[in-house]
């Protein structure tokens, strides 16, 4: 379940939602925007991609993601795709790029998913963009759970709306309870009938989580509470190191989902003392997820905000 230390309320447009007033939207209460990037199978920039980018900027709210809606079942066309909207993202200076996977056409693929899912993920991270999944339960239990250990450490944007009554940017978002366990939550669109003065109709309604807190509930042999057991570290603990102080980094890494078994859950049995390979990219991960430097080792610093999330 994801964290609400930091959770903040904003929306996501496309072509399809005129603003009028982008200082309105600000005073309304929005704190961020999520901008479509490309529209269509021949990779076109949305028509008002460059209007939001400079409206949003403009009235000063931040734009933390943008997104595709996929069409790509080969890799081919995500190869092709995935370049046109990094680029888009760089240049307009978002951090962060969404793959939304709903469409038909992306259905049915089985494994061939992974390598395409992949591709966009690795466009986004050689330009040093962070990336993320948007979808539903629609799609994401048939197309997506099977596949959960070679996919499941990415984080989500979920889809789902519990109520269908018109929403302002000021109610409160719907319950967590209506939202998925065991999966790495870091946004939830909870409704697409939010009215915001300054916006003509609807408009798509989120939460997003600063700080992705992955968090176990299950219970597990080596912490059947979830207390830490282990020493905490005195010292910088990096690739190499060995010791209980390292089961102490692991088993934060296991309560914010970073190591996942081949069931695509939440792995205690990683918990080895040993910081390798396996470590080291899982540290990485809990940083990016949590918005911190990537460094892959783990400073006082690190562990200094992690104890604050557990």
């Amino acid at each position: 379940m994801a964290n609400k230390l930091s959770q903040k309320k904003g929306i996501d447009v496309s072509k399809w939602n005129v603003i009028r007033n982008y200082d309105a939207v600000k005073k309304e209460g929005v704190d961020f925007a999520i901008v479509r990037a490309v529209q269509g199978e021949s990779g076109t920039k949305d028509k008002l991609f460059d209007t939001h980018c400079t409206g949003f900027k403009t009235a000063n709210i931040p734009i933390i993601a943008s997104y595709i809606y996929a069409y790509c079942n080969t890799d081919e066309s995500a190869k092709r795709i995935s370049a046109i909207a990094t680029e888009l993202c760089v240049k307009a200076g978002i951090k962060q790029l969404e793959l939304d996977l709903e469409d038909q056409c992306m259905m049915g693929l089985g494994k061939k998913i992974i390598p395409i899912i992949n591709r966009f993920k690795t466009t986004a991270e050689s330009a040093k963009l962070q990336f993320g999944i948007y979808t539903g339960a629609q799609f994401y239990n048939p197309y997506l759970k099977p596949y959960l250990s070679d996919i499941g450490h990415i984080p989500i944007w979920w889809a789902r709306y519990p109520y269908s009554a018109a929403r302002t940017i000021k109610s409160d978002p719907p319950s967590e309870s209506f939202l998925p366990t065991n999966v790495p939550l870091e946004g939830w669109q909870y409704s697409s009938k939010g009215l915001i003065n300054g916006i003509e109709g609807y408009v798509d309604m989120n939460v997003w989580y600063d700080e992705k807190d992955f968090i176990n509930t299950e219970d597990s042999p080596n912490s059947s509470v979830l207390i830490c057991i282990y020493l905490e570290p005195k010292r910088i603990l990096k690739k190499g190191e060995r010791g209980d102080d390292v089961k102490w980094v692991q088993w934060y890494l296991w309560r914010f989902g970073c190591f996942i078994g081949t069931d695509g859950k939440p792995d205690a049995s990683q918990i080895d003392g040993i910081f390798g390979s396996r470590t080291e990219t899982a540290v990485k991960q809990a940083q990016r997820n949590l918005g911190m430097k990537e460094t892959g080792y783990v400073t006082t610093a690190d562990r200094a905000i992690w104890k604050k999330l557990v």
